[in-house]
């Protein structure tokens, strides 16, 4: 089950001014896989980005870079007070990757997700 918003694109498309950073299709990647897993692998985040390198054909650094960057891009450019009402979230400044990824797949499913 999701939420009314959909799907990790879509919600990303709703708060991100503009989503042209390869970062962010890491990032709703990410998102997209810890839903299918019903778990974040809160000790275990490069090995997340791991299997998104592997399907990219660039190494894990390249797209734990580039999701930091697109994070950073969305607490910067994107439309935080949205973010921060869908997350029911108030923040002075950014989360981190590893939380943003957290914090919206656990929207998306509901409040469904574990952390292992």
């Amino acid at each position: 089950m999701t939420n009314s918003t959909g799907t990790a694109g879509g919600l990303l498309d709703r708060v991100a001014k503009h989503r042209t950073r390869i970062g962010y299709g890491y990032l709703e990647t990410a998102v997209e896989l810890v839903i299918r897993k019903g778990v974040f692998p809160a000790k275990g985040l490069m090995k997340l980005y791991g299997e998104i390198a592997e399907r990219e054909k660039k190494s894990a650094r390249t797209v734990s870079r580039d999701i930091a960057r697109a994070v950073e891009d969305l607490w910067e450019c994107g439309d935080v007070k949205l973010l921060q009402k869908l997350l029911d979230r108030q923040m002075i400044s950014g989360t981190s990757p590893g939380e943003t990824i957290f914090l919206l797949a656990n929207y998306l499913s509901g409040g469904k997700i574990r952390l292992k």
